[in-house]
């Protein structure tokens, strides 16, 4: 039985999820938007996508941690409090600051704390207002559906859109940049019907299309889940898709 909140799977015929408690009898999972509809359903009621009768097809959803969202952007608005801090200040206060470590060169230097200040606030508060426009989509949809057919991203921002079969698949793993993790996915296009559907990051949209060889990665640094359960997961998918073929 898969939770239509969590993606997890629980025992066959349990009443309430064992991972998240959310209620499970008499469900059907969209394959398209991973949400619950009452048993026997033909179609999703919230995306109106045609549903299998009663199918042991298995998906594993993965979403962003509510509370990780939450941290991100009190973090952010701690910086746009810093930078109003300092734009408070006048230019003889400023010049009185002294000023430690690589930072140092500002000492005394009121016009350079005052364009940091600035640059500061721009920028906190332009990642601030992606943080809150995003944060109800980007926490209560899946940023990352799998199943035995290959594994599927629902949002642009987090680097592509659409799905990849596990035989287009030349290579996967997990890395950090700067302390932030992403899932890079190397692949070759076999699925054309996928490929016509797919959407690559805003800038390097037009280029990954012409190429064969293509690579993509997710951001995964709101997911609250290991780097080993995460790729146990998908190893989990991969071999499925093996067994199937």
């Amino acid at each position: 039985m898969i939770c239509p909140k969590c993606g997890k799977e629980s025992v066959e015929d349990a009443l309430y999820c064992e991972w998240c408690g959310t209620h499970l009898k008499n469900k059907e999972i969209c394959p398209k938007c991973g949400r619950g509809s009452v048993e026997g359903a033909l179609y999703c009621e919230w995306c109106g996508t045609s549903l299998e009768p009663k199918t042991s097809h298995k998906i594993y959803l993965i979403y962003n941690n509510k509370k990780k969202y939450k941290s991100s952007i009190l973090i952010t608005l701690a910086f746009v409090l810093g930078g109003f801090f300092i734009l408070s200040n006048s230019n003889e206060e400023l010049a009185e600051y002294h000023i430690k470590g690589p930072g140092r060169f500002l000492t005394g230097n009121p016009l350079g704390l005052r364009l940091v200040g600035w640059i500061l606030l721009i920028v906190s508060m332009l990642i601030l207002i992606l943080y809150l426009y995003g944060y109800k989509k980007q926490t209560t949809k899946p940023i990352i559906k799998l199943d035995a057919e290959g594994i599927e991203s629902y949002f642009r921002s987090n680097g592509f859109i659409g799905k990849i079969c596990w035989n287009e698949i030349t290579n996967l793993y997990l890395t950090y940049v700067q302390g932030a993790r992403y899932l890079i996915i190397d692949f070759k296009t076999k699925k054309e019907v996928y490929e016509a559907s797919r959407k690559y990051g805003l800038f390097d949209n037009h280029s990954i299309k012409k190429r064969d060889l293509k690579s993509t990665c997710l951001s995964l640094g709101m997911v609250d889940m290991s780097d080993e359960e995460i790729m146990d997961v998908i190893s989990t998918f991969q071999q499925e898709y093996k067994k199937k073929t």
